[in-house]
């Protein structure tokens, strides 16, 4: 898990490098013009795991209830 200053070094150097990543695309994509990269942190999987992470504690909370 990123903290938000991690999270915003890496998005700020995927913005540095996307001119030079979108060059790399132009030379192996025959497109007739490439498409400005914009990247975006995705908290999903964080979000995702925190619900998982809730469903796991009210399982074992419901078989502790359960094995009384």
């Amino acid at each position: 898990v990123l903290d938000q200053l991690e999270i915003e070094e890496n998005l700020k150097a995927l913005k540095k490098a996307s001119g030079f990543l979108r060059t790399l695309l132009a030379k192996r994509l025959r497109l007739r013009v490439v498409p400005k990269l914009q990247f975006y942190y995705d908290s999903s999987i964080e979000q995702g795991q925190r619900l998982s992470d809730l469903i796991d504690d009210a399982l074992a909370a419901d078989r502790e209830l359960q094995d009384d």
